[in-house]
Formats: C-alpha cells, sequence, structure tokens
C-alpha cells in the first residue's frame, strides 16, 4: 500500500503448523517461539527487519482449514519501490522444531500521478473503527478500518470472503472525486481475462458471485472493502477480480488474485 515518503506500506501475512486445534476454552496455546520477518532488497541488504519472542499463542489467532491448523499473525514493514525478497523464520525456544520460508517480492511505485490501485489484501473480517486506535497482534488498522487478514488464500465456503484494497489519484470535481466497484469471485479459467469473467458473472451466464456499488468521498485516495458470499459455490480454485472505475474521468483499473475454497 501507499506510505510515506514515498515509500510503500508491506503487511507480511503468515501462518505456523499447531499440531492441533487448541483447548477451547484456553486462551493460549503452550508454546514458546522465537520469530523473524525480514525484508531483504536486491544488493542482498536487510532493509527492515522484525524479531519477536513470544510466550504463549493467542487462541484468537489460530484459524482451521481442512487438514491443518494454523496460528496466524501479521508483521508491518517500509520498504523503497522495486525488488526485494521476504523471509519469515520461526523456532520454538526448545530448539523442537523451525521453518524458514523465503519469497520474491515486487514493491510497486505508488509515487506517480495516475489511477493506481493497492495489492489485494483477503481477510476474514474487516470492520469500521475509531480513529486513533491501534491494532491489536495479527490484525491492521488502515484508514479507519480494523483488518483480520488471512494467512493464505484459501477460505471455506461457509465464511464470507473479505478483501480490502486502496485506490489512489481519483480525479474530483466539485470537490468531490466518485468511483464504482466491481468484484467477483468465478471458477479459473485461463483462457479469458478479467473483462469476460466480469461480463459473464454480472451477467449470470457464469456460476460464481459479484457485487458492484458507488462510491464518493472527498479525497483523491480511498481504502474499502468488499465482502462476497461463496457459500453456494463447489470447492476448487477461484479468481477472484477487482475493477475501479473513477466516474469523473472515466478512467479504469483492475486487478485479480487466484484463491482456493475448500
Amino acid at each position: 500500500f501507499r506510505g510515506g515518503d514515498g515509500r510503500s506500506d508491506v503487511y507480511l501475512h503468515y501462518g505456523i503448523p499447531l499440531a492441533a486445534a487448541p483447548d477451547a476454552n484456553a486462551d493460549v496455546v503452550d508454546l514458546t517461539i522465537r520469530t523473524g520477518a525480514f525484508l531483504v532488497d536486491d544488493t542482498y541488504d536487510v532493509v527492515h527487519e522484525r524479531r519477536r519472542t513470544l510466550y504463549g499463542l493467542k487462541t484468537t489467532q489460530v484459524r482451521s482449514f481442512e487438514g491443518v491448523t494454523l496460528w496466524a499473525d501479521t508483521q508491518a514493514m517500509e520498504a523503497d519501490p522495486g525488488e526485494h525478497e521476504i523471509s519469515i523464520e520461526f523456532e520454538t525456544a526448545a530448539g523442537g522444531a523451525s521453518a524458514v520460508q523465503r519469497r520474491p517480492l515486487s514493491v510497486p511505485d505508488y509515487t506517480g500521478s495516475d489511477l493506481a490501485l493497492s495489492d489485494l489484501l483477503l481477510a476474514f473480517r474487516v470492520e469500521e473503527t475509531d480513529p486513533g486506535i491501534q491494532a491489536r497482534t495479527g490484525e491492521i488498522v488502515r484508514r479507519d478500518l480494523v483488518i483480520d487478514p488471512a494467512p493464505w488464500a484459501v477460505f471455506r465456503t461457509d465464511q464470507p470472503i473479505y478483501l480490502y484494497f486502496e485506490v489512489y489519484n481519483l480525479a474530483q470535481e466539485g470537490g468531490q472525486a466518485r468511483y464504482e466497484v466491481e468484484a467477483g469471485l468465478a471458477p479459473k479459467d485461463t483462457s479469458r481475462g478479467i473483462a469476460r469473467l466480469f461480463k459473464s458473472i454480472f451477467g449470470g451466464s457464469e456460476q460464481g458471485v459479484a457485487v458492484q456499488f458507488p462510491v464518493s468521498i472527498n479525497d483523491s485516495d480511498d481504502g474499502q472493502y468488499v465482502i462476497l458470499d461463496a457459500s453456494e459455490q463447489e470447492a476448487g480454485l477461484y479468481t477472484l477480480a477487482l475493477r475501479v472505475r473513477d466516474t469523473v474521468t472515466g478512467e479504469t483499473v483492475e486487478t485479480d488474485r487466484d484463491l482456493f475454497l475448500e
């Protein structure tokens, strides 16, 4: 997401597998672990790092999926635009278990003046909150919204899918910006693009779900979220697409990503 001074705000979501689901009456999982999150630039310098020792894992952050239970967490970082690598590491205090994951990360440049979209943030919950509220462990607070991010792109069909995004450089008319949001979820099909996906869903000829709504704000940037109900969908691989149209200029930006329903 767009940060300050030409930098970007980066949120790293991850899950630590647990051997079994915790006791429903317990507040914490009795484990002591050390975690490290590192952002490395293209010259192999560590530009941001977060290290923590956790004495017990809060059960409110435990997420159960088919065949795996995860303790989910989020780390906030800052980065300059460009190519980076993310590394997340953890180990138990007793040394009985450890793991490392590394992924490439391309940080966009949001300093331009063209209409632009942030990355898509999948979440289990998004709620409005009061200004100045601080994020609790595992959560994100942006633009007066508290967000419970998903550690990976897997959702059960019996839970709503929340999608948070930000849009930048909207045109204003009379001190007000206006834009239209379209979001759709449909079975993955590599033979079509976003335009055909939206046409099929909104035309009623495609299995899937979609939402569409207008937004008016007194700013050129905005943070917004969408809720999709996938309860009538079959399990499998899906494409989630988002389109934003600036209704003042007619300019459009769009993006998509895959997720799995189980």
